[in-house]
């Protein structure tokens, strides 16, 4: 008979002494239950369904069914799109006759017919179009390897081949419609051009591999900016397209392909194309017909299963869901309670939570992390028997006074929204955004007024602060939102192609503001386009300097445009969006003016610091997700210096990943280290405990990741107190 099966973890880490149970006397054994019906042994497992569905797919398939193949006869195949458009011979190349004789004519200028005339926008390339040498076989070898990217508005990215088809489902991009990016091998370039660094063409190689055949991702050879927009005010023209071979929005054949979006389509098709740069003819996934029957009948089977498993535990959960979010945060923070009793130690729902907060110790889960929890309900709807739910447990942290309508106890005419009131998640920020908006307008009526005033001033561009401004837009108010970076900004932080995952799902969500499980351009694209399409006055790289009240009562916000111009926003209420992390922290060390461009506060994309000498100041969550991202970059070198003489915190997996590219010789950390001097191009390092001066190191790019100050200054400036906690905050968020 075989042993009992041992669940492994995807990550695993030590646990300093002192945690938990691990430097604490051992646990006693659970004592032997008599065997008992369940509810993990009476309900049906969907694999078993989904296995029956497959196989009975397979055999159905094999019986009655054949592959699908790609019809191309003469010189070769087609790709997919054209073997979709059900493209003949005689579609490109139609027929002649000459005396007796029918012959087939070559397929000059069939292209437009169905595209439209794509003119250059590189000179050189259109002098030699205008001589004859170049056209549009010859980057769009028809009948040779021809790829490219498929993205569909309700299916995975796809990569596709001449030959074959390959999803890649990391990679999402959902506009609506169906988009097309095709890509061009290497081969075709390097006709005319070479692979040297100083070449133009090095720009656009993707470096991924597969020889000649490597996708090319420049994109722009037709197209060179994204078209006309409504700008937003006060802010630069992102959407200018120039040149008379600019196509326009609305016209031509192309016009359900050239919209504003065009451009984040580009970056994920760089994506897709990295991760499936060749597709062979044994790449293909999706268009194996016998598999893909089977496969379907598998998803039908298990989806079917899974979903009335999902309905039935949601039943007692349906009032709670139907409920509207609440918009105040609550007096006691909501956390993982587990039964020790009945738990069964299967790491559900550690693996379901986004933030580490469990742990399996001695085979019953606990709660390791309590600080990093955000209520979230993932762990409960995993829990096969029930022995863990989410309740209120314990005090918050502490938050502004608030009342139920956002308003400050304090300020009245100022409400607050978003992370600041100490609710998290990005769909509570909508909800209170909105809310917020509908009180304020609420309260005009009772407010002074002056032909100076606008109705409301809006400060924070975030997740909160546009909610606000899309339903003031609605209410009819005249508002303006100040920015101090740009629309968005905390999202636009997220590294490149971060999944956007923001539950509880049974939460609706409320306001105009999109929101979906979705990456990171994903969503910005979706925000943008609202933000645009609505008109929104914007003033972006606007700081708030301060807020006072006048004696009549109205609100005077300070503001400094790009650091230099001040300028003065007069409103009858003020809502305030402006996060809970307030201003990154600063290194002690002094930073020369010429070293400043050196010294970054945030990783938005690893991918553009490859090959460079990068060194991370902090040991937090940020720092180290951010050293792990650039250690997988090639010819990145990563340094991490820390004053904490170990891993002080962190989610265990992260820990996990720095500790063994350590050991592979990816990346290194310095404990027990601070930073002393910043130069241009080299720091000097010293011991945090000892002091004195210490070594030097190179570097190109320096990352403080060292936490965040609160915004409690700014808001006692305002007037506004807070419930709990000390006036002087600790830093956010990370370690040092």
């Amino acid at each position: 008979m075989s042993g009992p099966r041992v669940h492994k973890t995807l990550f695993v880490a030590p646990q300093p002494a002192g945690q938990g149970n691990a430097g604490g006397p051992p646990r006693p054994k659970q004592p032997a239950t008599d065997a008992a019906e369940t509810s993990d042994v009476r309900r049906v497992r969907p694999a078993y369904i989904a296995a029956a569905f497959g196989a009975a797919g397979l055999a159905l398939a094999f019986t009655v069914g054949d592959a699908p193949t790609y019809s191309g006869a003469g010189p070769g195949p087609l790709t997919p799109p054209h073997v979709k458009a059900k493209l003949s011979c005689t579609k490109c190349h139609g027929t002649a006759e000459q005396g007796t004789t029918t012959f087939t004519k070559k397929a000059k200028g069939a292209c437009t017919t169905c595209h439209g005339d794509h003119a250059s926008t590189r000179e050189p390339h259109r002098a030699l179009a205008e001589q004859g040498k170049l056209g549009c076989t010859t980057c769009h070898t028809i009948h040779g390897p021809q790829s490219g990217v498929r993205f569909s508005d309700d299916g995975p990215s796809v990569r596709y081949s001449t030959w074959a088809e390959r999803e890649v489902p990391e990679v999402s991009f959902h506009a609506g419609r169906t988009v097309l990016v095709p890509t061009i091998p290497l081969k075709v370039c390097t006709g005319c051009h070479t692979t040297k660094p100083d070449d133009p063409l090095a720009r656009c190689r993707s470096h991924a591999g597969g020889g000649d055949l490597e996708p090319t991702v420049c994109f722009d050879e037709h197209r060179v900016a994204l078209p006309p927009s409504p700008s937003i005010a006060a802010g630069p023209n992102r959407g200018s397209t120039k040149g008379a071979n600019a196509p326009k929005r609305g016209e031509g054949v192309c016009s359900d392909q050239h919209f504003e979006d065009r451009s984040f389509a580009w970056e994920a098709a760089r994506e897709v194309a990295s991760r499936a740069p060749v597709l062979d003819k044994g790449s293909s996934t999706s268009s194996l017909g016998w598999f893909g029957a089977a496969a379907g009948l598998a998803v039908v089977g298990y989806a079917g299963t899974t979903g009335v498993q999902v309905l039935a535990r949601r039943r007692s959960k349906n009032a709670r869901a139907k409920a509207a979010p609440a918009v105040t945060p609550s007096d006691k923070k909501r956390l993982p309670i587990i039964d020790t009793s009945t738990c069964l130690g299967c790491y559900a729902c550690v693996d379901a939570c986004p933030y580490g907060v469990l742990d399996v110790e001695r085979y019953v889960a606990v709660v390791a992390r309590p600080d990093a929890c955000c209520g979230l309900v993932l762990c409960e709807q995993r829990c096969p028997n029930g022995s863990l739910i989410v309740a209120e447990e314990g005090t918050t942290l502490e938050r502004p006074r608030i009342g139920p309508s956002l308003e400050s106890l304090d300020v009245p005419g100022l409400f607050l929204a978003g992370d600041v009131t100490g609710m998290p998640l990005i769909k509570n920020a909508i909800a209170q955004g909105s809310r917020a908006a509908e009180a304020a307008h609420a309260s005009l009526p009772m407010r002074p007024k002056s032909p100076e005033a606008l109705d409301v001033c809006i400060i924070g561009a975030g997740p909160a602060g546009i909610s606000a401004g899309l339903r003031l837009h609605e209410l009819g108010a005249d508002t303006v939102l100040l920015e101090q970076g740009g629309v968005a900004q905390s999202i636009q932080n997220f590294p490149r192609g971060k999944l956007v995952f923001d539950q509880p799902l049974e939460v609706p969500t409320l306001g105009a503001l999109w929101l979906k499980e979705s990456t990171k351009e994903e969503l910005l694209l979706q925000w943008m386009r609202i933000v645009r399409q609505r008109s929104l006055r914007v003033l972006e790289r606007t700081r708030m300097a301060g807020i006072e009240r006048r004696p009549d009562g109205l609100f005077v916000v300070r503001a400094v445009e790009d650091e230099e111009h001040p300028r003065e926003v007069i409103a009858r209420s003020v809502i305030l969006a402006i996060g809970q992390r307030g201003s990154p922290r600063r290194l002690p060390a002094p930073i020369p003016e010429d070293a400043e461009k050196m010294v970054h506060y945030h990783l938005a994309d690893a991918k553009s610091l490859e090959g460079r000498r990068v060194i991370v100041a902090g040991l937090g969550d940020s720092a180290m997700e951010a050293a792990i991202a650039l250690a997988h970059q090639p010819r990145t070198s990563v340094t991490i210096v820390a004053r904490a003489g170990t891993y002080a915190r962190g989610q265990p997996r992260n820990i996990a990943e720095v500790e063994r590219l350590r050991k592979a010789k990816r990346l290194d950390v310095r404990f027990s280290t601070e930073i002393a001097e910043v130069h241009v191009g080299w720091l000097l390092l010293r011991d945090a405990k000892a002091g004195g001066p210490g070594e030097q190191l190179s570097f190109d790019h320096l990352l403080v990741l060292i936490g965040s100050i609160p915004p409690w200054d700014t808001l006692q400036r305002a007037g506004v107190g807070r419930l709990g906690g000390e006036r002087n905050a600790p830093v956010i968020g990370e370690g040092r």
